[in-house]
């Protein structure tokens, strides 16, 4: 019974895309049936025009559908395959058309075929009417081409049109771009003036205050500097920036934090992605509890054997920042996929000492 419904549902959508067709058909055998019968006198039964007509439009359809872009694809040989298969679609209307009306003379009186005759008469009229619906069908054919191309046409001026659009907004983009990149080259040149300026005014006075001045405005400047450029950067630039980092943190707590930060290897020419060791650094200022001597905080990063490794290990703090431990990790996880693919990976858990683990592997190519 499904099965069933199924095909009606498909039959019912057929006929619902085709109805255009049906409507035309319809319309144009009632003409033709009415012409002929008031210019002849001759009412033909419904059985006779219906076998009739199905033939006549199933020579439209095949010629329109099938052998026209079968004999027209390659313009080397349409010139003998056109009207060979024309041909033989003329003689297979010409049998089916036969073998029509001995069903009917059959089925109306009982009519041998000796008595349907393959005269003259029957052949010209046959031809006639084939090649009326060829015609037809010719016509048919090339129209709806020609209707085809107009929306393909209409599409790709739509394309274009849209990548206009795209291209003009990605102008307008690169400008916007432009000018944000201009305002940032501003911004830290005033800002960077301003930490010499409140470097200049306190290192007579507080030179605590003054070398932590002098140590964020490394940092930062390295930072943008990074931040402005792509590729790959050697990693003993951000260890010392790291361990500025790290002495900056300390002169601002009020209490002791024991943090370890360890290299081990030949890192002396090893090149990395920037910020990535700095990114983690501060995730554990920002979420890790320092000051616990017995849960040290450890910053290792070691080079040997093929493999590049990054670590850090921290207790977690009690009271956390609204932002989670996972958005700058998230990116790190980003950026070394697509730089390194497979070689590279990043994994980071909760330890049953309440630490906050992280660790990134880089397996070096031979």
């Amino acid at each position: 019974m499904k099965r069933i419904n199924t095909l009606t549902e498909h039959v019912c959508a057929w006929m619902n895309r085709n109805r255009f067709h049906f409507l035309v058909w319809g319309i144009f055998i009632v003409l033709e049936s009415l012409m002929i019968s008031l210019a002849t006198g001759i009412y033909g039964d419904f059985l006779s025009y219906l076998l009739h007509y199905a033939i006549n439009i199933g020579l439209f359809y095949v010629n329109a559908q099938v052998v026209l872009p079968k004999a027209l694809k390659k313009p080397i040989r349409r010139l003998w395959l056109t009207p060979l298969l024309i041909a033989l679609e003329v003689l297979l209307y010409l049998a089916i058309s036969y073998v029509i009306d001995l069903l009917l003379a059959s089925f109306a009186s009982g009519t041998s075929i000796n008595n349907v005759p393959i005269n003259r008469h029957f052949l010209y009229g046959s031809i006639w009417r084939a090649l009326e619906f060829l015609g037809f069908s010719w016509g048919y054919y090339y129209l709806s081409n020609y209707f085809k191309q107009l929306k393909t046409t209409a599409m790709l001026e739509n394309q274009a049109l849209e990548r206009i659009i795209v291209e003009n907004e990605m102008t307008i983009e690169l400008a916007r771009t432009k000018n944000a990149y201009l305002r940032a080259q501003v911004n830290p040149h005033l800002l960077f003036n301003t930490l010499n300026f409140i470097f200049n005014q306190v290192r007579k006075n507080n030179t605590i205050v003054a070398g932590a001045v002098l140590l964020l405005s490394e940092i930062m400047r390295f930072a943008i500097e990074q931040d402005q450029e792509s590729g790959l950067k050697p990693l003993k630039e951000e260890i010392k920036q790291t361990r500025n980092l790290i002495n900056l943190w300390q002169i601002r707590q009020r209490e002791p934090n024991y943090i370890d930060f360890e290299v081990a290897g030949d890192i002396e020419n090893f090149s990395f992605l920037p910020l990535v060791l700095l990114t983690l650094t501060e995730n554990v200022f920002k979420h890790g509890d320092l000051t616990k001597h017995d849960h040290p905080t450890n910053i290792s990063i070691t080079l040997e054997d093929g493999l590049f490794r990054m670590v850090t290990d921290n207790l977690i703090a009690a009271k956390q920042p609204n932002e989670g431990f996972h958005s700058g990790l998230d990116n790190i996880r980003q950026r070394l996929a697509y730089t390194f693919s497979e070689a590279a990976s990043i994994k980071y858990e909760i330890t049953d000492r309440n630490h906050f683990l992280v660790v990134i592997d880089l397996r070096l190519s031979e």
